[in-house]
């Protein structure tokens, strides 16, 4: 094969569905998509994908490329620096939804700027485009689908009803907590237990806590959290809460850049650990 970014494009489609979709993911236009997965097509002389309706579906074949794309990407991302250098306090900066960050994601920095003392970390919770070079690393709940992103599931956080252990026999209400711009069944769940609307809606859990040490309310956070803090305790509601995933990316031109990697590899073992 002649070029082999030509199965970026192969993953992207396989991934998607759609031409459109795959073009939005790589930060490319459509007939750019089109062509290279044509040239790989040909150059293998099989059908890589088939349209039904309005979704390409992966052959065999497609579906072996898409993986060894997947594969080859994943051993670029792990492979280790061998010698890669950087500047002297080069900054990596990290956009992380409030609540990875609140249930102890940095807990290991320490050891972290020991070991790379030629680091700066900077660490927001404003949510800071990749895009634009706002940002080096982003981590959050939902899966990024702009531009020529990696991206890659970390791993995902085990969702709990608590609430104070003071309030645990007299509940009255719940607080909705926004862990995305989409809904959780999390949150429909509480509001079919109570009835009603939330009396509260926020981000922050340092906040959530000291709300519900202060009222008679309810709310979904992360088992992590909960662990945390001796004063909650898990709330007497039978829910069945799906985990929220949590995503790490950066910008496709970053993909071999020694700083961002060795953040990604310190992140991805501080996810492992919440």
């Amino acid at each position: 094969m002649e070029n082999w970014d030509d199965l970026r494009y192969c993953l992207a489609l396989y991934r998607s569905g759609t031409m459109t979709d795959a073009a939005k993911m790589l930060g490319a236009n459509v007939a750019t998509v089109s062509r290279r997965i044509q040239r790989v097509t040909e150059e293998l002389g099989q059908t890589l994908f088939v349209k039904e309706g309005a979704i390409w579906v992966p052959t065999r074949l497609g579906t072996d490329v898409a993986l060894l794309a997947q594969a080859t990407a994943d051993m670029l991302l792990h492979a280790a620096p061998n010698g890669a250098t950087y500047a002297s306090g080069s900054l990596v900066r990290i956009s992380c939804a409030v609540q990875i960050m609140q249930c102890g994601l940095f807990n290991d920095l320490p050891r972290f700027l020991e070991e790379n003392q030629d680091i700066r970390i900077r660490a927001v919770i404003r949510d800071q485009s990749l895009a634009l070079n706002e940002s080096d690393i982003r981590i959050g709940f939902e899966e990024p689908r702009e531009g020529r992103l990696v991206r890659r599931r970390l791993g995902e956080m085990q969702m709990v009803a608590c609430c104070a252990k003071h309030h645990r026999d007299d509940l009255e209400d719940w607080i909705e907590v926004i862990y995305s711009e989409e809904q959780s069944e999390a949150s429909f769940g509480l509001q079919g237990h109570f009835g009603s609307q939330p009396r509260v809606e926020l981000e922050g859990l340092n906040i959530l806590h000291g709300v519900l040490n202060r009222t008679k309310t309810a709310a979904v956070v992360p088992l992590a959290f909960l662990k945390l803090n001796d004063d909650l305790v898990e709330a007497p509601i039978d829910l069945s809460l799906a985990p929220l995933p949590i995503w790490i990316s950066f910008h496709d031109s970053r993909r071999l850049d020694p700083v961002v990697r060795l953040a990604e590899q310190f992140i991805e073992g501080a996810i492992k650990s919440v």
